[in-house]
């Protein structure tokens, strides 16, 4: 079950309002837990991808090739989280999807630095992610 803080997190990032110093790596894996629990995988990853998106927009935060939205790390992580049971709550979800550092273990910084990373999902090049990735759209 989430809380009402973690609700309130979900509504500020929907209606990007989410402050920046707020915008941690806990608080994507709070929100995308919410929303894999209301939409499931497909839909998270739409609503999440806008929902960044228009936060950084919000924010200020520049589209470049090292900066702002990354389609492959956006689908990654909800293809690690949702293969993680979909948890009621990101406390709930498994302890590892904490660290921020979990894509390195799928991904080499080459794979996930590559410019059509950000609009495209990539594959991973070091271990395979969960079979729920094959739902979201693969590379072209």
């Amino acid at each position: 079950m989430t809380t009402s803080r973690e609700e309130m997190l979900l509504g500020s990032f929907l209606d990007s309002t989410l402050p920046r110093r707020e915008w941690t790596h806990r608080a994507h894996i709070v929100v995308a837990v919410g929303l894999l629990n209301r939409y499931g995988l497909a839909e998270a990853e739409r609503v999440m991808s806008e929902g960044i998106r228009a936060l950084n927009a919000a924010h200020g935060t520049p589209e470049t090739a090292t900066r702002g939205y990354s389609r492959t790390r956006t689908c990654a992580w909800l293809a690690l989280l949702a293969d993680s049971g979909r948890p009621p709550s990101a406390d709930a979800a498994r302890p590892d999807l904490l660290d921020p550092d979990v894509l390195a273990r799928h991904y080499s910084p080459q794979r996930l630095s590559d410019p059509s990373a950000k609009e495209r999902f990539l594959g991973p090049d070091l271990a395979t992610l969960p079979a729920c990735a094959a739902e979201l759209t693969p590379e072209d």
